[in-house]
């Protein structure tokens, strides 16, 4: 696998420890740079887990922690440029919001939430690039899944 660049991890409140450690192993392993935005509720882990990396010789800038809200902190890291990709996990709401963001710069996205990626982008209005942005790579792979809503109409 290559790197894809810089990947902004944002975890949220519920087993923020896991959820941390499960997308930044992952980003390190191919390679690329990892943002972490944990939750605002649940961050002590997250601080712990980066003073644990630095300690064993993780080299800075490779591992970074940013903190606040997902409405500022979050839409930031999915809106910049600078950002290859954007991995969420958290309420449907939210990644609705992170999908059309990401979008907007065509970066990489992938959501972890109650429904589909498919569904969350399908549910935003937002415009129509941004959300085919989102959903051809899982389209063109074959990831989409639909869980019991079948009556919900899609892009």
């Amino acid at each position: 696998m290559d790197p894809l660049g810089v990947v902004a991890a944002i975890t949220p409140w519920n087993f923020p420890l896991h959820q941390v450690i499960l997308k930044v192993a992952a980003a390190l392993a191919a390679g690329s740079t990892v943002i972490v935005k944990p939750s605002e509720f649940a961050p002590l882990s997250t601080d712990l887990l980066a003073e644990l990396a630095h300690d064993a010789g993780l080299p800075a800038g490779v591992l970074n922690i940013v903190h606040g809200t997902g409405p500022r902190v979050g839409d930031a890291l999915a809106r910049h440029p600078g950002i290859d990709m954007v991995s969420f996990t958290g309420s449907p709401r939210a990644g609705r919001e992170v999908a059309c963001r990401a979008g907007e710069t065509l970066k990489k996205v992938t959501l972890v939430s109650r429904r589909a990626a498919v569904g969350i982008a399908a549910e935003q209005r937002c415009e129509l690039p941004g959300a085919v942005a989102v959903l051809q790579p899982a389209l063109e792979r074959g990831e989409v899944s639909v869980e019991g809503c079948a009556d919900e109409q899609f892009v």
